[in-house]
Order: structure tokens, then sequence, then C-alpha cells
């Protein structure tokens, strides 16, 4: 099961090569052992997030990497509570996944606004504050 949050790089790298990423192969194990959750369509559905199309992760995330995608898949918490997908399946779905489309990152969106550029914006009711 997933462990909550974790910083960048918790999560080591697969020992598999990413060049051997195979779509085809990893549209079959959606298939078979993802669609059940998120859909075959990649929506969601109410207790499983999307994971691709209009409400996915967008192509700015982490996880649009496929290697580290793979790597979050096989290391932390999918098929939920019975992770048993090898290394190279786990490539194969990730490969699968971001072969779709998804949302651009549109940096702007994410800015504060021009007069608050390089403010500290944290909140100042902050747990322990």
């Amino acid at each position: 099961m997933h462990p909550g949050p974790a910083g960048p790089g918790a999560i080591r790298p697969l020992a598999v090569d990413p060049e051997k990423a195979d779509a085809e192969r990893g549209r079959a194990l959606d298939a078979e052992k993802c669609a059940d959750c998120h859909a075959g369509d990649g929506a969601g559905r109410k207790r499983s997030h999307p994971v691709w199309g209009g409400r996915s992760y967008n192509r700015g995330a982490g996880l649009a990497n496929t290697p580290q995608l793979a790597a979050w898949l096989n290391k932390v918490a999918m098929p939920l509570d019975d992770p048993h997908l090898t290394e190279p399946e786990t490539l194969d779905v990730a490969a699968c996944v971001n072969a779709h489309g998804r949302p651009a990152f549109k940096l702007e969106e994410h800015l504060p606004p021009a007069a608050e550029l390089g403010e500290y914006n944290a909140a100042a009711d902050a747990p322990g504050r």
C-alpha cells in the first residue's frame, strides 16, 4: 500500500533498461491487471485515479516520465495491496499509460500573481506555527 509522501529520489529506479519498454505488452497487462480499478479508458473509477486523459496527471508531472512511473508502480503500490508485477511488466504498463494523452503543463497556471513572485507564501497557520 502507498506509504505516504516521500521526497524526490525516494523510489530507486528499476534495474531494467527503459529502452526495452513495450507499450503493446503494457496494453495487454493494463487490460488484465489495471482496468478493473482504473477503467479500460484510463478515466479512473470512484475509488481510483484516472491514469490518462484530461483528468490525469499532466505532462510536467514526474510520473509522465516512464521509468519513474514504472519504479513507482513496482515499488510502491500497484496493483493496490498486491504489488506483484515484475520490473519489466511495470515498465511496459508505464509505457502504455504514458503513451496516452494527458493535460499539458502550463507553468503560468501554477505561479503566484506577478506581485507575489519571490515571496515566501507558506500558510501562516501551518501546523506547529
